[in-house]
């Protein structure tokens, strides 16, 4: 028992480690994609694109361009 406890606090370190330092190497942009008065969320991302439900709908964006997915508002 005392040794998993040892083995999870020595992975937590190093992995904070990892973090810390990549983490201080990257550059961040935040980039608004909804200016809207309905609901916005469900927001999923992977890699370079982020889907999200706007009212209903299901929108996409690449880094370049939003695309709306569905036309139905269900």
């Amino acid at each position: 028992m005392k040794s998993n406890r040892v083995f999870s606090l020595i992975l937590a370190l190093v992995l904070f480690g990892f973090l810390a330092v990549n983490s201080a190497h990257a550059t961040w942009t935040v980039t608004q994609l909804t200016n809207n008065s309905h609901y916005d969320g469900r927001t999923q991302i992977y890699g370079s694109n982020v889907v999200w439900e706007g009212n209903g709908k299901i929108f996409l964006y690449d880094r370049t361009t939003t695309t709306q997915l569905t036309n139905k508002s269900y």
